[in-house]
């Protein structure tokens, strides 16, 4: 049992770790350059990790993906890595703790209707490029 994860669990271990950098390369860069007062670079690593999954999901469903591990690495992996549900909370939590309810209700909104619109644009342009 525990061979048939270790090939699976060093993609998921290769792709988590490169998506975190990522993450903290994109987060940082927002974070310092659009707002310090607003968690901008957690949402933008949501909704770009969002849009990334529905391009991925959409393009794998109903094909045998040439190499098995390409969910493990890039999904699990990667995205897992990459976007930021925790910090999305905590972010939250702490406007709400700085009494700041406005942006944490924006924070919430935000995230939610703009990660589910980019994981819906995602699988909309793979169907685009299918239909061709």
């Amino acid at each position: 049992m525990m061979k048939d994860l270790l090939i699976p669990t060093i993609w998921v271990f290769f792709g988590g770790g490169v998506g975190s950098v990522f993450r903290f390369w994109v987060a940082s860069f927002f974070q310092k350059n659009v707002s310090l007062q607003f968690p901008y670079g957690t949402l933008t690593v949501n909704v770009v990790g969002s849009f990334i999954i529905g391009v991925i999901m959409m393009y794998m469903a109903g094909r045998q993906p040439g190499f098995p591990f390409w969910r493990q690495l890039l999904v699990i992996g990667f995205l897992g890595g990459f976007t930021t549900f925790s910090s999305f909370s905590w972010d939250t939590i702490s406007l709400f703790r700085n009494h700041e309810s406005g942006a944490a209700l924006l924070n919430i909104g935000a995230n939610l209707v703009m990660c589910l619109v980019a994981a819906w644009l995602g699988s909309l342009s793979v169907s685009m490029f299918n239909n061709q």
